[in-house]
């Protein structure tokens, strides 16, 4: 077999070099010719342009060494930017409706000054841009971009154009970029005006666009006060939409301004007002609901006290008749030995005292009347002490009693103050969210009287099955696994809607009032497929029936 005639590796590389080397030559010959130029003038120049080739990348550029703009447009084999690393003085760039999938091969044009990327295929920036610290303007309108991060870096960049992509938000993007002077935004996602507070921290910011005639608008255009928000938080700016902004409009919007701030004051502290007015009416009804009970506790510790009083006097009378009752048992074993000097024997003389009999039955009946009183004192004496302990157990609960109703009615009232300060602050807090937007978010409490109330409650048993929350027969067999797991099956057989609140958004509403006109539409175009497939001209199938 011949080998001479199989190619080796090293001439397939040779001849690829060759083919290189002859593309870039021809990329080259035509790049001279479509600017009038020729190749002895490379090293010359400093302005190139290339419009609608089919160039797959610019290594051609890297023979013009003193470039210094470039302007590239519908190159639709252009993907990825190659070739500028030999363009150290390039200061402007023009790479527009190419396919370009992403922003990358610019770490070399380090005097970048200009850069329009508008019309290409890349989602996201990244760090594509982190050398071109001296970048003034960047244009990367069109493209698929959701968010603009990798713009940190840029801290001298005053002019930024991204319309026509699908940013929703803007957050803090550009709390780094404190040169901007122009933005424009047309054409995106954005929709709340929360989004412009973060824009008032750019001092030196000019213009300002979210919707354009050519481009289009931001769903935030639509919102009620949106110009007088705008204007307000933004006292800086000159022109607004491509339209300027005189002394005199920024002056109406300053006292129209004012005045919404005076009414949503006046509507803050009226719900403060309520509140407190609440609280004091609570108190006021606590206080009276009180009164009977405190009246009642008032004559408890009254009979307490006159129970205590009678106690009292009771135990002194008994300590009274001990002591008399101690002082006749000793007077009477003297009187054994003289009986004038003792009471007995003053009774006995007062009596009779003619025979012996007389005196002895005087002196059996007193002693007998002495042992009675020592009984009974001797007896009644334990019966006091407890009588005297009880009352004391009684006045204890009386005053724990006390306490505790006291303890209740602050913690009652402490409950109601909470509770209203709690309605209060969430009503406050939501008309402050009504006036930080502007007006286009309000909440509104529904009442039972209301149609669309009982329309919400109507939705919300519809939706309920009780089914779903009863226990099963299977349920029950093993419902003691299922407790021991923790896993416990509500027995709920019915729901409740104690409250209803109804949120009215603008931006929501022009959202599906969007939706229900390109529904509207599509169904129209399937009802009357006439004119724009039969070239204006009127379809000769009926209404409704649709063509292949």
């Amino acid at each position: 077999m011949d080998t001479s005639s199989i190619p080796s590796k090293t001439n397939v590389e040779d001849d690829k070099e060759i083919n290189t080397e002859s593309d870039e030559s021809r990329a080259l010959q035509d790049l001279c010719d479509v600017n009038g130029i020729t190749k002895e003038m490379c090293s010359t120049v400093e302005s190139l342009d290339m419009f609608m080739g089919a160039v797959k990348d610019l290594t051609s550029t890297r023979h013009f060494p003193n470039l210094t703009s470039l302007c590239i447009m519908k190159q639709l084999h252009l993907k990825e930017i190659i070739g500028l690393d030999k363009c150290p003085k390039l200061n402007s760039l023009w790479l527009t409706e190419c396919p370009l999938e992403r922003v990358s091969g610019l770490e070399r044009c380090i005097s970048l000054k200009s850069l329009y990327l508008s019309g290409n295929h890349f989602s996201k920036i990244g760090g594509g841009l982190s050398t071109l610290t001296n970048l003034t303007t960047l244009w990367v309108n069109e493209n698929k971009l959701t968010e603009l991060k990798g713009l940190e870096v840029l801290v001298s960049l005053k002019v930024l154009w991204a319309c026509g992509n699908s940013i929703d938000i803007i957050g803090d993007i550009f709390q780094y970029n404190t040169q901007l002077e122009e933005i424009n935004l047309s054409s995106n996602q954005i929709s709340s005006l929360r989004d412009v507070l973060h824009l008032s921290l750019l001092p030196k910011l000019k213009k300002l666009s979210f919707r354009d005639p050519h481009f289009g608008a931001n769903p935030l255009c639509h919102l009620c006060n949106y110009q007088t928000y705008m204007i307000h938080h933004l006292p800086n700016l000159t022109i607004l939409d491509a339209e300027s902004i005189g002394e005199e409009s920024k002056q109406l919007v300053k006292a129209i301004y004012t005045k919404k701030k005076m009414y949503y004051n006046m509507r803050c502290k009226t719900l403060k007002r309520d509140a407190s007015n609440v609280v004091s009416k609570a108190e006021e009804l606590l206080r009276i609901a009180s009164l009977p009970m405190h009246a009642k506790a008032k004559l408890f510790a009254r009979a307490i006290k006159d129970i205590g009083a009678v106690s009292s006097h009771l135990s002194l009378q008994e300590q009274n008749n001990s002591n008399n009752n101690s002082s006749s048992s000793s007077s009477s074993s003297s009187s054994s030995g003289n009986g004038n000097d003792s009471p007995t024997g003053i009774l006995i003389g007062n009596l009779t005292s003619s025979t012996t009999d007389q005196q002895t039955s005087s002196i059996q009946v007193n002693t007998n009347f002495e042992t009675d009183n020592d009984d009974k004192s001797s007896s009644s004496l334990p019966l006091m002490k407890e009588c005297s302990q009880l009352l004391l157990d009684v006045q204890n609960a009386h005053n724990e009693v006390n306490t505790c109703m006291s303890h209740m009615s602050n913690e009652v009232q402490d409950l109601v103050k909470n509770v209203i300060n709690e309605v209060s602050e969430l009503s406050t807090s939501r008309v402050m969210l009504e006036f930080d937007t502007g007006g286009n978010v309000r909440l509104e409490e529904g009442k039972p009287s209301d149609s669309w109330h009982q329309n919400c409650c109507d939705l919300v048993r519809s939706r309920f099955t009780a089914s779903d929350y009863h226990k099963s027969t299977s349920s029950n067999s093993s419902n003691s696994s299922s407790s021991s797991n923790g896993n416990n099956i509500l027995d709920v057989s019915s729901i409740h809607v104690t409250r209803v609140v109804r949120v009215h958004n603008r931006y929501l509403r022009w959202r599906f009032d969007k939706v229900v006109k390109k529904s509207q539409t599509a169904q129209e175009a399937l009802l009357h497929p006439t004119s724009e497939t039969n070239g204006g001209g009127t379809s000769n199938n009926p209404v409704g029936t649709p063509t292949r």
